[in-house]
């Protein structure tokens, strides 16, 4: 091809295949003056490569599930030690039936009295143990020297006179009454009266007619007898 021909004129032969530049003819696939090369190769339709690969599947876990690399705790001296809720050696007991065992935070073994009501003794149904005979009534505890006319109720025996928990059941008064009569030490004759209907000293708790008689001083020593509803009262 000439170097005359124009860009103008390569262009347009470039889209419609034959076109006159001045006097030289260039033809779509010709050899217009020399030689452009071959005709290109027909490489046929577009091939179907069909859909993309998927080249990296599932996405890989690289951690999986957490390596346990401590695995079964091993057994390095047989038994485990039992050392308590926080660290006392096991059993942290005095062999105090009257006292709660524990295990203090500091590690140290606590015994605590055990004593619901507060009167300074553990529940025991003997007296030589602990002694306390009801733990839900501060009144009765082992040396009570006060007397009741009331039972109480919810310890080992129950109801119960036994105020002082030692087992034997004490009346307050124990005298039959007899006609008031002054003597050495004021007046004589305090006591269940017979016009009671009782053959003997009335049971704890029980309301009978009592006798008090009380010194009158005057012109003349004297005795003032008085018989009212007594309860008798035990411990």
């Amino acid at each position: 091809m000439s170097s005359r021909f124009s860009l103008a004129c390569l262009v347009a032969w470039m889209i419609v295949g034959a076109v006159a530049c001045g006097d030289e003819v260039l033809a779509s696939g010709g050899d217009a003056g020399g030689d452009l090369g071959t005709a290109p190769s027909d490489l046929g339709p577009p091939r179907d490569l069909g859909p993309p690969q998927d080249l990296g599947g599932d996405p890989r876990d690289l951690g999986g599930d957490p390596v346990d690399l401590g695995g079964a705790p091993v057994d390095l001296g047989g038994a485990p030690v039992d050392l308590g809720p926080t660290g006392c050696p096991a059993p942290c007991d005095d062999l105090d039936v009257c006292t709660a065992d524990s295990c203090s935070p500091a590690g140290s073994c606590v015994h605590t009295l055990i004593d619901a009501d507060g009167d300074g003794f553990a529940p025991s149904a003997s007296p030589e143990s602990c002694g306390d005979c009801n733990d839900t009534n501060m009144i009765a505890f082992p040396g009570q020297m006060t007397y009741s006319g009331t039972a109480h109720t919810g310890g080992f025996t129950t109801p119960s006179f036994d105020w002082n928990c030692n087992t034997v059941i004490e009346q307050r008064w124990t005298a039959t009454a007899g006609p008031c009569v002054v003597s050495a030490d004021g007046c004589s004759g305090d006591g269940w009266t017979p016009g009671t209907g009782l053959s003997s000293v009335p049971a704890c708790g029980v309301v009978a007619l009592y006798r008090t008689c009380t010194l009158v001083i005057g012109g003349t020593r004297a005795c003032l007898q008085s018989d009212v509803d007594q309860r008798q009262e035990c411990r």
